[in-house]
């Protein structure tokens, strides 16, 4: 595998202060749990930890939420230009009542060894247990592709995690045009909407 790139500043602009300041190695970072009335949770690299001195309250949750705007009917929102991932959880009253932050890494030259297969035009299927790759393949494959060639690149993504969840697309995805997909049963929908529209 390629070295991550960790691109946390658009995320800890909106991170309550406190919780920032917790995060004493970026680098290792793969999530934020934060639950009403428990303790702040990190996963990192290195392990799980939990801060029981620190439980999060509502104002934290209202203050994140409010920072992220719109949210879909999947209840993710996204951060512009980037590829974390921040799911809400909510209570049956409506109110938000918890977060989970995936921290999103890009690996450069992560199709270094398909390009021969890709630039085929030959079909792929990539196959592999989860935290193997798979995306970041398929994320530099579409700048790769979208940079190199004067094909059109587009990502018709039901989980938008190739691109990013929110309107502007990371740029790791380099020229390629990225069609979202509100629902999953509609992707067969978006991927005609595609090929009709010429994107």
């Amino acid at each position: 595998k390629g070295q991550h790139i960790v691109e946390l500043d658009k995320l800890f602009n909106i991170l309550p202060t406190p919780i920032k300041l917790m995060v004493d190695s970026p680098d290792t970072l793969l999530e934020i749990v934060m639950d009403l009335g428990k303790p702040l949770i990190l996963k990192c690299t290195t392990g799980k930890k939990i801060f029981d001195n620190y439980v999060i309250t509502q104002k934290e949750i209202n203050q994140l939420e409010d920072n992220l705007g719109e949210f879909g009917p999947d209840n993710r929102a996204g951060l512009d230009g980037t590829i974390h991932r921040l799911s809400r959880i909510k209570a049956r009253s409506g109110k938000t009542v918890g977060f989970t932050i995936r921290i999103g890494k890009t690996v450069p030259d992560a199709a270094a060894l398909i390009t021969d297969i890709i630039e085929s035009g030959d079909n792929i299927l990539i196959v592999g247990s989860p935290g193997k790759g798979k995306t970041s393949i398929l994320r530099n494959a579409a700048y790769s592709l979208s940079t190199t060639t004067d094909l059109s690149v587009v990502i018709v993504d039901s989980s938008n995690e190739i691109a990013g969840d929110a309107d502007v697309p990371h740029p790791s995805v380099g020229d390629s045009r990225r069609l979202q997909v509100p629902f999953k049963s509609d992707q067969h929908l978006v991927m005609i909407e595609a090929v009709e529209n010429d994107c």
